[in-house]
């Protein structure tokens, strides 16, 4: 899908700020920074972004993450090990990068390495 897509960004930096509110579960915390407009600068580099042939966007993060031999095994198991660790972040590098592109993601991916494949993030 890459090499037939209309444009392909890689290793895209970014650095802003976001609403500190967004990064705690806690309701109280989150209250209290919600009420204060407390802000946090949060930096990353996302892998992939790429504009399909259909014109849809599509963000893709590699990980080279460890994954057992039960778990390469069963597939539904790694993937469940692996949007539990990483959905949290791909949800904010998606909001971010939204705004860089000007559009909306049709899909958020995860690209395991050790397994070879792709994991929709939902």
């Amino acid at each position: 899908r890459i090499r037939g897509a209309q444009r392909v960004l890689r290793e895209r930096r970014f650095n802003t700020r976001l609403p500190a509110k967004d990064f705690t579960t806690d309701p109280a915390l989150k209250e209290a920074l919600a009420k204060d407009n407390t802000a946090i600068t949060v930096q990353g580099v996302v892998d992939c972004i790429f504009i399909d042939a259909d014109g849809n966007a599509v963000l893709v993060d590699y990980k080279t993450d460890r994954l057992q031999k039960d778990e390469l095994e069963n597939e539904e198991k790694a993937k469940e090990k692996l949007i539990s660790r990483h959905e949290r972040q791909l949800k904010i590098y998606a909001a971010v990068c939204e705004q860089m592109i000007g559009r909306p993601f049709s899909e958020v991916l995860i690209y395991s390495l050790p397994l070879g494949k792709a994991i929709e993030v939902k």
